[in-house]
C-alpha cells in the first residue's frame, strides 16, 4: 500500500496541473484512487478511494453525462472495451459533454496504460468547454461563409456546387468500403417551361420555390440539393431513410392533391444504395433518375386516360391481352416463349404496329460500338417508321432498348394508345432484361461497365487465394493516374479512355496472369500480384509511356500506395488488405505528393503525427505559439528592400517545429485555413505598429492555401481583418498557388479578381511547379508572379538550355504585361547574375536573408540597403 501511495502521489503531482480529475485504477480489483484539482467538480467524487471504478462510472454517468453522449460513453467506458482499446493503442482520447451548471459542457477524457505495469491504468478528465466554444464560434463564422457558396440563392437549399462535393464524399465512402444506409430521391418539376412561357419568369421562380418547399417539407431531416433549373435531389439517411417508403407515399399524395387543385406537381424516383453493387454515387442517382422519368410519363399519360373513358371495349381487349402477356412472362416453372411472341403479335396488331426490335448490351461501350444482341419480338414485314423508343439501364449496368415501328399509311396512335404501347414496352424490356441477361449476370457482377474487374471480383480473388495461403508474399497496391484530367482535356475523353485501358493492359502484362487489377472508379485502381514483380510494377507506376492504337504517346505517372503482404499475415476480409494500401496511398497524396509510398510502421507514425498536430492546433492558436517570420524581397538593381513574405514558425514546448512538420498535416484538413487567418492577423498587428512608430513600411505578402479557393467569401474575410486593423490595402499582398483543375481555376480567377478590385496586391506563388498554364497569367489579374526556385537557371545551364529559354521568356512576358516578377530561392551570386542579365529585378532567398524574426526584420526596415554593386 505504501508503494501505491508513492505512485499515486507522483501521478497527482504530474497531472493535477493539467486535468480536473485524475483516477489511478487497479484493473485487477477495480479499486481506484481519485485526485480532484478544483472544488467545482467535487460533486463527482465518490471518495478519495473506491472499490469499483467501472461500476461506479457506469452508474454516475447516467446522472451526469449529456443524454446524447450517454450510449457512446457507456460503451467506451465498459471495462472490456476500454482495456481492449488500450491494449491496441496505449492511449485513448474520448470527447463528450457533461451536464454542469445547467448546461452541457465539453470534456476530454484520456485513458493511459502505464509502462511496465499491466495491473494499473490512469484516467484523467479535463474541461475543454471554453476552448471548444471558441472553436465552434470560429467554425460557425467560417461555416456561414462557406454556406453562402453552397446555397441556391432562389430556394435556399444546397446548390450544384454543394452537390458535386457530396458526390465526391459519397464516392470516397463507397470506395473506402464504408457502407452507410442511404437512398437518393430525384425530383423534377412538371410544367415549369409552360409556366415560364405563359406567365413569365417571376411566376416560374414562385413555382420553383413552391416545389422546393414541398420537397423540403417531405424530407425534413435530409439535405436537399437543386442541381438544375427544375431538378432537385434529396439524400435520405437516418430516420428519413427508415421512413423512406412512407415519405415517398406522402409525396405522391401531395402531388395528386395538387394536380386536382391545379397547383405545382413533381415527378419523383427513389433508389436505395446497394453495398458491394454500387461503385459510385452516380449509380444510385441514375436509377432514381430513371424511375423519376418513368413516374413523369405515367403522370402525364394518366391525365390523358381520365379524359378518355369512352373506349371501354378496346381497353377491355387490351387488358385481357396484357394480363395474358404478364402471366406468360411470370411463369415460374417454364416460360412459354412462343405464347409470349404470339401475344406480342396480337397486341402489335391491335395498335397497328409493324415491328418491334429489342437490343441487349452488356455495357455502354458495347452499345456505342453497335455490338450486343438483337431480338425481333414481332415483324409483320411491312415498311415502318419509328414511333417510340425506350432505353433502360439495369442495376448491373446492362442496357436494354426497345423500338417499335408503324406504317405511315395507318392511323396514328392516340395518346392513350401510346401510353398502353409504352406499358407493353416496359413490361417486355423488364422480361428480357431478367431472362436474356441471366447468362451474363455472373460476369456483370464482377466487372464494371467498362469491362474492368470490380471490388467484388477483387474480394473473390483475395479470399480464394487467402484460403490457399497464396496471398502471403504478394504485393498489393492502390494507384490513380496523376493529372489524368489534363489528358482528357488535351486529347479528348475518348482518347483518355484509350490511354486508361492501355495503361491497365500494359500493367497487367507486367503483373502476369495470376494477378488482378480492380477498378474502384474513374482512374483509381487496386492491384495484387506476385512479390517477384514488385520492381517492375513500381517502375511502371512511377512513369510509363503509353501509346494507344499507335496514337500520340502520353507519359503517365501515378500516385500509389503499396503493401507487401508478409508471409505470416492473416487475411480474413478485403479490408485487411485495403486498409493498408489506402493508408499508404493517402500518405502518397498528402505528405509525399506524387510519389509511391510503402505501408510500414513509419507511415502509421506519420498518420499519428497528423492527428497530433490537428489536436494541438486549437491550443497553439490560443497561446499564440505560431510566430511570424519575414523573408525580405530585394531589388538587385537598387539594393532596396522591396517587400517581404510572412512565413510561419511554430514554437512548441520550448523548441521550433519546422514548417514541413506541421503545414502538410494541417493541409490534410481545413485546419490550414484557421492558421492562414491567424497569420494575417499577426501581420496586420505588426504593420499597424510599424505605421504608428513611423517606420518605413513595405508590402507584406501572406500565403493562403488552396483550401480557401472554394470559399466564396474569402476576399470579404480578408478585407474585414485588414480594415479592422486600419491597414491601407496597398501594404497587403495575398499569395495564392496555381491550380490545374477547371473548377478551381474559375474559383481562383474569381477570388484574385475580387481582391484586385479591393486594392490588394495578388501574387501567383510557385509558378513553374506542376502544370503551369499561360492562362494563369493571361486571364487572372495578378500583380506579382513568383518564379519557383526549380525554374531558375543555374551556372551550369547553357544559353540554349530549356530552363534558360523558359526563364527568359517568362520574365519577358511578365514584364511586358506590367507584372512584378520575383525569383524565389536564390542562394548564389551566379544565380543573381543570371537573373539580373534576364531583366528580373526582384529576388527572395538565403543569399540576402533567411526568414527573420520580427525584431530582426524591423532592423531591415530601418537599414534597408543591401550590397548589390558586385552584380554589375
Amino acid at each position: 500500500m505504501e508503494h501505491t501511495n508513492e505512485i499515486t502521489k507522483h501521478i497527482a503531482e504530474a497531472l493535477a496541473g493539467r486535468y480536473e480529475v485524475i483516477y489511478y485504477v487497479d484493473i485487477v480489483t477495480n479499486e481506484y484512487w481519485e485526485f480532484v484539482s478544483t472544488e467545482k467538480y467535487a460533486r463527482l467524487n465518490v471518495g478519495e478511494t473506491g472499490s469499483d471504478f467501472f461500476g461506479e462510472t457506469q452508474r454516475n454517468m447516467k446522472r451526469d453525462i449529456f443524454p446524447d453522449d450517454l450510449p457512446m460513453m457507456a460503451k467506451s467506458m465498459d471495462k472490456d472495451t476500454l482495456l481492449t482499446n488500450l491494449k491496441e493503442k496505449k492511449k485513448i482520447y474520448i470527447d463528450y459533454r457533461l451536464m454542469l451548471e445547467g448546461r452541457p459542457q465539453y470534456m476530454t477524457l484520456i485513458a493511459v496504460s502505464i509502462p511496465d505495469d499491466d495491473k494499473h491504468i490512469v484516467v484523467a478528465v479535463d474541461n475543454v468547454d471554453a476552448q471548444k466554444q471558441k472553436e465552434l464560434a470560429f467554425e460557425r463564422v467560417i461555416g456561414s461563409t462557406m454556406d453562402m457558396a453552397n446555397k441556391d440563392s432562389l430556394t435556399g437549399v444546397k446548390n450544384k456546387h454543394s452537390y458535386v462535393q457530396l458526390e465526391m464524399q459519397m464516392d470516397d465512402q463507397i470506395a473506402g468500403d464504408f457502407s452507410p444506409e442511404f437512398a437518393v430521391v430525384v425530383c423534377d418539376i412538371n410544367g415549369l417551361k409552360q409556366v415560364n412561357d405563359e406567365q413569365g419568369h417571376n411566376a416560374g421562380d414562385a413555382y420553383i420555390k413552391s416545389a422546393s418547399a414541398i420537397i423540403c417539407k417531405t424530407f425534413a431531416h435530409s439535405p436537399v440539393y437543386r442541381i438544375g433549373g427544375d431538378e432537385f435531389v434529396a439524400v435520405l439517411k437516418g430516420s428519413d431513410y427508415e421512413e423512406r417508403h412512407k415519405l415517398i407515399a406522402n409525396l405522391g399524395k401531395i402531388v395528386l392533391e395538387n394536380k386536382e387543385k391545379g397547383l405545382v406537381t413533381i415527378a419523383y424516383g427513389m433508389a436505395d444504395y446497394r453495398p458491394k453493387k454500387d461503385n459510385r454515387f452516380q449509380d444510385i442517382f441514375e436509377r432514381a433518375d430513371t424511375l423519376m422519368y418513368e413516374n413523369k410519363r405515367v403522370f402525364k399519360h394518366g391525365k390523358e386516360i381520365v379524359k378518355r373513358e369512352d373506349d371501354s371495349e378496346a381497353a377491355l381487349k387490351f387488358y385481357i391481352l396484357y394480363q395474358k402477356l404478364v402471366s406468360a412472362m411470370t411463369e415460374i416453372n417454364q416460360v412459354d416463349i412462343k405464347l409470349i411472341e404470339n401475344t406480342l403479335i396480337d397486341i402489335a396488331a391491335m395498335f397497328r404496329l409493324s415491328k418491334g426490335v429489342t437490343r441487349v448490351y452488356k455495357n455502354r461501350q458495347e452499345e456505342m460500338s453497335g455490338g450486343g444482341e438483337t431480338l425481333c419480338c414481332f415483324d409483320t414485314g411491312e415498311e415502318g417508321v419509328e414511333i417510340s423508343s425506350m432505353r433502360v439501364v439495369t442495376s448491373v449496368m446492362t442496357i436494354t432498348t426497345m423500338t417499335v415501328y408503324m406504317s405511315p399509311d395507318v392511323e396514328p396512335l392516340t395518346e392513350e394508345e401510346k401510353w398502353r404501347v409504352e406499358l407493353v414496352m416496359r413490361t417486355t424490356i423488364s422480361f428480357i432484361s431478367k431472362n436474356r441477361m441471366k447468362d451474363m449476370v455472373e460476369e456483370l457482377a464482377f466487372y464494371d461497365e467498362s469491362g474492368y474487374p470490380n471490388l467484388r471480383n477483387l474480394t473473390q480473388y483475395i479470399m480464394k487465394n487467402a484460403a490457399m495461403h497464396k496471398i502471403q508474399g504478394c504485393v498489393s497496391f492502390r494507384y490513380n493516374l496523376r493529372h489524368f484530367s489534363i489528358i482528357n482535356q488535351e486529347f479528348g475523353r475518348e482518347y483518355g479512355d484509350k490511354v486508361l485501358r492501355k495503361h491497365y493492359d500494359d500493367l497487367k502484362k507486367i503483373m502476369g496472369e495470376d494477378s488482378i487489377i480492380a477498378r474502384l472508379g474513374g482512374d483509381n485502381f487496386v492491384g495484387i500480384c506476385s512479390g517477384e514483380r514488385l520492381d517492375a510494377v513500381k517502375t511502371f507506376l512511377t512513369e510509363a509511356e503509353i501509346r494507344p492504337d499507335d496514337g500520340d504517346p502520353v507519359v503517365v505517372q501515378t500516385t500509389a500506395g503499396i503493401f507487401c503482404v508478409p508471409q505470416d499475415y492473416e487475411v480474413q476480409t478485403l479490408g485487411d488488405i485495403l486498409a493498408k494500401i489506402i493508408n499508404a496511398y493517402t500518405g502518397a497524396r498528402h505528405f509525399n505528393k506524387g510519389s509511391i509510398v510503402f505501408y510500414d510502421e513509419e507511415l502509421l507514425k506519420k498518420r499519428q503525427q497528423i492527428l497530433k498536430v490537428q489536436q494541438l492546433l486549437p491550443e497553439a492558436l490560443k497561446n499564440k505559439e505560431f510566430k511570424t517570420y519575414y523573408q525580405p524581397k530585394v531589388n538587385i538593381v537598387t539594393g532596396k528592400l522591396n517587400g517581404a513574405e510572412a512565413l510561419c514558425r511554430w514554437f512548441h514546448e520550448g523548441s521550433m517545429v519546422m514548417p514541413n512538420d506541421f503545414i502538410p498535416m494541417l493541409e490534410d484538413s481545413s485546419d490550414i485555413c484557421k492558421l492562414d487567418f491567424y497569420m494575417l492577423e499577426r501581420v496586420c498587428e505588426d504593420i499597424r505598429r510599424w505605421l504608428d512608430e513611423g517606420k518605413n513600411v513595405v508590402r507584406i505578402s501572406v500565403n493562403f492555401s488552396r483550401k480557401h479557393i472554394m470559399n466564396i467569401g474569402l476576399p470579404e474575410a480578408i478585407e474585414e481583418i485588414v480594415d479592422r486593423h486600419n491597414i491601407p490595402h496597398k501594404y497587403i499582398e495575398i499569395e495564392l498557388t496555381e491550380t490545374t483543375a477547371d473548377v478551381a481555376f474559375g474559383d481562383l480567377k474569381r477570388i484574385a479578381t475580387k481582391l484586385h478590385d479591393m486594392g490588394f496586391y495578388t501574387a501567383v506563388d510557385d509558378f513553374g511547379v506542376g502544370y503551369s498554364s499561360l492562362n494563369l497569367i493571361c486571364e487572372i489579374p495578378w500583380n506579382v508572379l513568383k518564379i519557383d526556385r526549380s525554374f531558375i537557371p543555374v551556372k551550369e545551364d547553357s544559353e540554349d538550355s530549356y530552363r534558360m529559354i523558359l526563364f527568359k521568356h517568362v520574365v519577358s512576358i511578365t514584364r511586358q504585361m506590367g507584372l512584378e516578377c520575383i525569383a524565389e530561392g536564390v542562394e548564389t551570386v551566379d544565380q543573381i547574375k543570371i537573373i539580373k542579365d534576364n531583366n528580373c529585378e526582384l529576388v527572395q532567398g538565403y543569399y540576402f536573408d533567411r526568414p527573420l524574426p520580427v525584431e530582426d526584420f524591423e532592423k531591415r526596415l530601418i537599414e534597408s540597403d543591401y550590397k548589390v554593386s558586385c552584380f554589375f
